[in-house]
């Protein structure tokens, strides 16, 4: 009893009173998304007077906010469950440099799985066999990259690329439109099982809460949000495949669909993608190469020979030439080799953070598509860093 009681204490230390109350209303669904992302950024004075409007609003006393929300707290820590807030270190950079109002992030597994690179591969439930081969063939290929594969724990493409995951006993990520402890589809408890031991399922819903149609829009939106990029492999014109690819369109982040042999209406959503503009053509996995490498686990032995060389020079070597560049007195003009792209960038955010579109003028590319193939490859190897709408140089 007493070392329960220690450990009550120690989770409620860990969590500041704000976010107290904010476990407490969001589990009870009695604010909107940024009302309740306001009350989780306060603090002093300013936190306790929001905190008593709330409250009279919503007709409980704070006393009573508090002391339910550290309940709730500990309640899900016994569950397994971590909390994860907007504004902590914790949240997912990703995701926190978007405007998208995600406050609170239920996890169940390996939450730090969610600082990887992730790529999101999403298609249809109905699959054709071509499907079938491709999802478990790209899933393989960017896993050897070590990207951290995340779906949506459906039937049909997303339950293939889990467990390409699972065959090759890597982790994978489940965005789920559920409470983090259910599992939906009953069929894929599997997928559910492996990643909470050997992965992550990751929910912006409490506990409890049942799958609604209403739900999965969101759900798509925060597989998005927390991926590099995102993959079409199969699906049709109103699949809702499709929200999880225009999602990640508006966040700026790549979309890619894959190619399919003969007039297969499955396909006809990732064709539409591809000529209206908004994603890239995949026929081989070179065409992911300018997203460069995730983390790089260790992988198989089988799989790791499968790994595609590429033959552009290593970003290890660009850095180091533009330090030897920045120590070494500046060549003349008529001698001087022109910088690299990134040697470039680098040299732009030495000045001071800058948009994406500022950067891209001072960077003196003509190639949007290989300015920003550059950038993600950048960000990957912690070169750059993006917030706000704003990147800045990295410390690594």
């Amino acid at each position: 009893m007493k070392l329960l009681r220690e450990r009550e204490l120690t989770m409620t230390e860990q969590v500041t009173r704000g976010q107290m109350a904010g476990v407490f209303f969001w589990h009870q669904n009695l604010l909107k998304m940024t009302e309740l992302e306001a009350l989780l950024m306060l603090s002093g004075e300013t936190l306790e007077a929001s905190l008593s409007a709330y409250a009279v609003a919503k007709g409980v006393s704070v006393s009573k906010v508090i002391r339910e929300g550290a309940q709730l707290v500990e309640t899900y820590a016994m569950k397994g469950i971590e909390l994860i807030f907007r504004g902590t270190s914790a949240y997912p950079g990703r995701l926190a440099a978007l405007s998208s109002r995600m406050p609170v992030l239920a996890v169940r597994g390996d939450g730090r799985l969610l600082k990887r690179a992730q790529i999101a591969i999403v298609g249809s439930r109905e699959v054709h066999e071509h499907g079938m081969v491709a999802a478990a063939a790209v899933a393989e290929g960017l896993i050897a990259r070590g990207f951290l594969i995340t779906s949506g724990g459906a039937l049909g493409i997303d339950a293939l690329a889990h467990r390409a995951a699972m065959a090759m006993s890597q982790p994978t990520a489940v965005v789920t439109a559920t409470g983090a402890d259910a599992i939906y589809p009953k069929e894929n408890a599997d997928i559910f099982h492996y990643a909470w031991s050997h992965g992550v399922v990751v929910s912006q819903y409490p506990m409890g809460t049942s799958p609604q149609k209403c739900y999965f829009p969101t759900r798509n939106e925060l597989m998005a949000g927390l991926s590099l990029a995102t993959c079409v492999v199969q699906c049709r014109q109103k699949s809702g495949a499709l929200y999880t690819a225009s999602a990640a369109h508006r966040f700026g982040r790549p979309v890619f669909a894959v190619a399919m042999p003969g007039f297969v209406p499955l396909c006809e959503g990732g064709i539409a993608l591809v000529k209206s503009g908004k994603a890239r053509l995949v026929s081989a996995m070179s065409d992911f190469d300018f997203l460069g490498e995730g983390y790089a686990p260790a992988l198989p032995l089988t799989v790791a020979k499968r790994r595609e060389r590429r033959e552009k020079p290593k970003m290890a070597e660009t850095k180091e030439k533009y330090v030897s560049e920045r120590k070494s007195a500046a060549p003349q003009e008529d001698d001087a080799e022109p910088p690299t792209l990134e040697c470039r960038i680098l040299r732009a955010l030495a000045r001071g953070v800058m948009s994406r579109e500022a950067l891209w003028q001072v960077s003196q590319c003509d190639d949007l598509a290989a300015f920003q193939g550059v950038l993600l490859e950048m960000e990957l190897r912690g070169w750059v860093t993006y917030r706000g709408g704003q990147y800045a140089r990295g410390e690594s």
